[in-house]
Formats: structure tokens, C-alpha cells, sequence
């Protein structure tokens, strides 16, 4: 991990972005990019409300590039990781704010699904984690390319961190054989790299379409700093459909998200 691009709207959830975002990028020896996507008739006022940001980027010696993307959102952040070549996103949420975002989604949720490097989200109640992540939970999935969210995981983890493979089971229904695959795989992976691991079950009799408030619920109980899920929905009608993805990132228990698209 080279290059971080670190969305800022210079709100207080901007600061606590930047706080993980500078100990991420000290961990892995990364340069930071403070993206801001607004109109060119207000460069000038950004580039003052850039300083305190540049400020503790010098203070803790991490290395940043400061960049003003045009446009909308959209197109302002694929702009910005095209021309730095960003491997991660890290940005925060306010969650659902306004009737337009209750009725087609969150503005964050609406860019990680067009973007298609992970992303880093957090939250107003999220807790800066200073040694990298150490408690991880990854629902299983249908996806082929399971495997290589884990990877994508395994970059952001403590020393001695610990993975939690997570399948919900339907009451009476058994797992799919691909979910089971995974779960096989990502075992022999995360055993190779030494990474201490379990899987675990949980039984529902709850027959609804979702599985996020059943996890959710799991998660309220435990000591889970980061939840890592794919952006997309499988083929196959993977664990988490949209709504249920949703859910997950705008969490209210201060749960980091990780945002993997393979």
C-alpha cells in the first residue's frame, strides 16, 4: 500500500478520518492524498482549511499530497484515484441525513459503489485504531473472488490479529457448496500466513431477505474493531444485498467498514 486517498469535507468527521488515516499510512510507510471535491471557484478557502491537515501530517512525518477534484463526487474521486494511483479510500460517514438520502441512499454508500478500489469507511462513533486492526469479522460469500478480500483485509491487520469467517444460516436451509469453498479457503489462506482464525455459525430462524441486522446484532456483543464485505452483490444473491450492505457501512456501533470490490 503506496498511496491512500483521504476524502475530507473539513467537518468534524473529517479529524477523525485524518487521525486513522495518518497512523495507516505510518504503518505501512504510505503517502497520504487530502482529497477535496468542490468547485474551482472556492480553491483559494480550500487551500486554507487544508492546513491544520497538513499540519499533523508534518507533525507525525508522513509524507501527503493535497489535490481539489472538479465536478461531482463521482467523478471528482475516480479523477483523484486515477492520477495518484490510489490502492484505498479512506473516508467517513454522517449516515443517512435528509429525506433524498432516506429515499435513494447515503451520498457514501452511493460513491463506494462506483468506485472500484476498496474503501476505509468510518464513523462518528468509530474508535481510532493505532496498531492496525486486531478483531475482524468477514461474512463468507458466494463471490470467486473471496479470497482476494481477504488479501485485501489481511493489509490493514494488528500483529496479532484474529479473523472471524461469519456465515448466517436460515433455520433448516444448509449453506451453498461455493460458501462453503470459501470458507475452506480462506482457512488454509489465513493458516498459511500464520493469521489466527475460526469460523463461526449462527443460526436463525429469522426468514427475512436480510442478514444485516442478525450481524449487527452478533457484532453488538463482541469486540469487533473492523467488518470487511464486498461492495457488490454476487451473482448469486450473496449475504448481503444492497440495503442490507447499506446497513452494515452506516452502522451505529462505531464499526470501521472495509469496502472490497474484486
Amino acid at each position: 500500500m503506496k498511496n491512500i486517498l483521504v476524502l475530507i469535507d473539513f467537518t468534524p468527521m473529517a479529524k477523525l478520518v485524518l487521525e486513522q488515516a495518518l497512523i495507516l499510512a505510518k504503518l505501512n510507510h504510505a503517502k497520504i492524498i487530502f482529497c477535496h471535491v468542490s468547485s474551482k471557484a472556492l480553491e483559494d478557502k480550500i487551500d486554507e482549511n487544508f492546513e491544520p491537515f497538513i499540519a499533523k501530517a508534518n507533525d507525525v512525518k508522513v509524507n501527503y499530497e493535497t489535490y481539489i477534484a472538479e465536478g461531482n463526487l463521482i467523478e471528482g474521486v475516480k479523477t483523484a484515484i486515477d492520477k495518484f494511483n490510489s490502492e484505498i479510500v479512506i473516508a467517513g460517514t454522517h449516515g443517512k441525513q435528509g429525506v433524498l438520502q432516506h429515499l435513494f441512499g447515503s451520498k457514501i454508500f452511493n460513491l463506494i459503489k462506483e468506485i472500484d478500489i476498496p474503501f476505509l469507511i468510518l464513523n462518528n462513533q468509530s474508535k481510532i485504531i493505532t496498531q492496525g486492526f486486531k478483531s475482524v469479522l468477514i461474512p463468507v460469500s458466494h463471490h470467486t473472488t473471496y479470497l482476494k478480500m481477504l488479501e485485501k483485509t489481511v493489509q490493514l491487520l494488528a500483529p496479532n490479529a484474529k479473523i472471524k469467517i461469519f456465515a448466517i444460516v436460515k433455520y433448516g436451509l444448509p449453506l451453498d457448496r461455493e460458501i462453503l469453498i470459501n470458507v475452506k479457503t480462506a482457512q488454509h489462506f489465513l493458516n498459511s500466513k500464520g493469521i489466527e482464525n475460526e469460523y463461526l455459525e449462527i443460526v436463525t430462524d429469522q426468514y427475512t431477505n436480510g442478514y444485516s441486522k442478525d450481524t449487527l446484532q452478533y457484532i453488538k456483543d463482541q469486540e469487533i474493531d473492523l467488518i470487511t464485505i464486498f461492495t457488490k452483490v454476487s451473482d448469486k444473491k450473496s449475504s448481503f444485498a444492497l440495503a442490507d450492505k447499506e446497513n452494515i457501512i452506516l452502522n451505529d456501533l462505531g464499526i470501521t467498514v472495509l469496502c472490497v470490490d474484486c
